[in-house]
């Protein structure tokens, strides 16, 4: 068991599992986490010496939203990316790209807590452009992009040009290809679909610029 998968999947059943919109987890959040008030990743047994990890926080308080107990959660997320932490963060994802993309989503839904990240984001997300319009990998540009346009970045020609990248690298069956997003020792984990999915979120964010 762990909260970030249940965080996203209570994200995507808020609407309509009438346990979730009832909201009966959210005190099995609150009830796991640390002397510091950040959510642990696995519940149910010892914590592990990993167990906190920024993208798993940012994922759980997608969720939560701005409440007495995520403020600490969304403090520790901004003082992260501002003071250049994000690689010794996070430890189940591969790219600080992915900790930009899921804080950048969390405060799009309405946490304003996280305004407070918004400028080093954006600043730290255009320092990885390319000169072919991307951000790296397709998983890593798409995430760069979704989070340019949660923040409301208004650079539309720079979002311009990597959604052309983007549309440059999709293959002829609508797919993207597959790209890593998640590990665990000796394990990589990703799919045509997630990648897929994440292409088509960064692109309607474009569409109408």
């Amino acid at each position: 068991f762990d909260l970030d998968d249940t965080a996203c999947a209570s994200v995507a059943l808020q609407r309509s599992h009438p346990l979730v919109v009832a909201g009966y987890n959210v005190e099995y959040f609150i009830e796991n986490r640390n002397e510091a008030d950040l959510f642990y990743t696995w519940v149910g047994g010892a914590a592990l010496e990993n167990d906190i990890d920024s993208v798993v926080n940012a994922n759980v308080v997608l969720y939560l939203g701005d409440r007495e107990e995520t403020k600490s959660a969304c403090r520790y997320l901004i003082n992260t990316i501002e003071g250049s932490c994000e690689s010794d963060s996070y430890y189940y994802y591969l790219d600080n790209t992915t900790l930009y993309y899921a804080v950048s989503r969390a405060y799009a839904r309405g946490t304003s807590s996280l305004s407070g990240a918004r400028e080093a984001i954006i600043e730290k997300v255009l320092q990885l452009s390319k000169d072919d319009g991307s951000f790296g990998n397709e998983l890593a540009t798409a995430c760069a992009v979704c989070s340019l346009a949660n923040f409301e970045y208004n650079g539309v020609t720079r979002l311009r040009g990597a959604a052309r990248h983007l549309e440059e690298q999709q293959r002829v069956n609508g797919s993207w290809r597959r790209v890593a997003m998640y590990r665990q020792p000796g394990m990589y984990y990703g799919s045509e679909e997630l990648t897929t999915a994440l292409c088509l979120e960064a692109l309607t964010h474009v569409v109408g610029m």
